[in-house]
């Protein structure tokens, strides 16, 4: 097995990790290792205990008990037992979704996906004319065949999730739904304004990222990521609007009158034109609200070649001599923009990259399972007499629980024959007395053998006289 890595045929925590990640399901290697250590006994084949005296490891079978109880604890798709039926599956309903997550359908609907946006950027190339289209019925064609695809694919799976509520919670089922019902739509042939949604057939490609695994991946830790990126862009922003405002306080009167002044550290000055191709002077362009400003800085963070006009005259001609201020401001916003917190950015997008799957457990649910497994297991395995002495190998919680649970059983057992008994001697001593003697005031000893008519009891034992039972 590729997982056993060492080749022991045994499964330590961080193998069973990887096997539970397989599988489909999450868990971290703390959890995997106090699950292993307090239910291994349970289901191991064998003994397989540290220096500690702790179970360190599960056999296949083990494993594969394991995995059998932690999916009836908490299934991997509990909408298989319900449906729109209400509490229960509709006819082949584990069937359908087991076909519908099998890898061939998976991959053969990837391909029609990409079939499907290739076709688009054909029809885009040779024939982008909508009002003029060369070849109307090869689109339309291939237009219906799509539709009739994905629709057999959404019903298909509605279907293995029983046309339930229970096909909504998920994101992607409800974009699958949007997107094929355009489709359906404009099958029809609808007109108006309405058709205009066909533009929404270039976003189907975006399914891949449902159907493909390694797609899907990216896809959860870029949503993993907004968080952290939202706190990033909006440190980012204050940023922007602190540098603007001070933009347009600086900048906004740059050649006002048309043309502004260079000094080249001598004695002769140049008087250079300000007005920009749009008509405007180059300050009340760039910077003379704070929104151009804001765009003027969005332009220069992104490192557009534009940058000669935006900063370049203001360096020259706003102070003649001295172009600190100037350089600072652009200097100070470059490195806080671009240098630092864009890296922030992409150091918390990588973050979520190289984090581990989220638990499908949480440590409280894992508690409860082991108690849940050890309950289940330690039962099974006494009664069917998997080993020759079923208690050896169990810790002491799943130890003293058996010991409690067969105490309990046994002293109910007791108060259950105590009971009959008491009846059994109602009915014998009913036969031969039919109605009882009234009590002799005083009359201890009378009182003692009248006691079977209350329970059946006449000894300070509480047990039935042996006159009686003989009887």
């Amino acid at each position: 097995m590729r997982i056993d890595k060492d080749s022991s045929n045994l499964l330590e925590a961080e193998e069973f990790v990887v096997c539970l990640d397989e599988l489909g399901r999450g868990m971290t290697e703390k959890q995997a290792s106090r699950l292993i250590a307090e239910c291994g006994p349970l289901v191991n084949e064998g003994k397989y205990i540290n220096d500690d005296g702790k179970c360190f490891a599960v056999d296949l079978v083990g494993f594969q008990t394991m995995y059998l109880e932690i999916e009836k604890y908490k299934p991997t798709e509990p909408f298989l037992k319900y449906s729109i039926l209400g509490n229960r599956p509709l006819p082949y309903q584990a069937k359908v979704r087991e076909a519908y997550c099998n890898p061939i359908v998976v991959w053969t609907v990837a391909a029609v996906i990409i079939g499907n946006f290739i076709v688009n950027i054909l029809e885009k190339e040779y024939d982008p004319d909508p009002k003029e289209l060369k070849y109307a019925e090869l689109w339309i064609s291939f237009d219906t065949a799509f539709n009739a695809i994905f629709l057999v694919e959404l019903l298909w799976n509605m279907y293995g999730f029983g046309f339930g509520k229970r096909f909504w919670y998920s994101g992607w089922n409800v974009f699958d739904f949007i997107i094929t019902g355009v489709g359906v739509v404009l099958l029809a042939g609808v007109t108006g304004p309405i058709s205009q949604l066909k533009l929404l057939r270039a976003f189907r490609v975006f399914r891949l990222f449902k159907r493909v695994k390694s797609l899907n991946k990216i896809v959860v830790a870029l949503i993993a990521a907004v968080p952290g990126v939202s706190n990033a862009f909006a440190i980012l922003f204050i940023f922007y609007c602190i540098y603007a405002i001070l933009a347009v306080e600086l900048f906004r009167d740059f050649g006002i009158n048309g043309t502004y002044m260079t000094d080249d550290l001598g004695s002769i000055r140049h008087v250079v034109d300000s007005t920009t191709p749009r008509g405007y002077t180059h300050g009340i362009e760039y910077y003379g609200t704070y929104s151009r400003a804001m765009y003027t800085l969005f332009e220069i963070m992104t490192g557009d070649s534009n940058f000669e006009a935006l900063a370049r005259p203001l360096t020259f001609g706003l102070y003649q001599r001295s172009a600190f201020t100037v350089s600072f401001f652009f200097v100070s916003f470059i490195i806080l923009t671009s240098m630092v917190m864009s890296n922030v950015v992409v150091a918390v997008l990588l973050d979520q990259f190289v984090a581990p799957p989220p638990a499908g457990l949480t440590d409280n649910e894992v508690t409860l399972f082991i108690d849940y497994l050890k309950e289940e297991l330690s039962t099974k395995k006494s009664l069917e007499g998997i080993d020759a002495n079923p208690i050896e190998g169990l810790g002491d919680d799943a130890l003293s629980k058996l010991i409690e649970r067969m105490e309990q059983r046994t002293e109910r057992t007791e108060q259950y024959i105590l009971r009959l008994e008491g009846k059994l001697d109602q009915l014998v001593n009913s036969s031969s007395h039919p109605e009882p003697p009234a009590p002799a005031a005083g009359g201890g000893g009378t009182a003692l053998k009248n006691a079977s008519w209350f329970g059946g009891r006449s000894d300070h034992n509480g047990s039935t006289p042996p006159s009686t039972r003989s009887q």
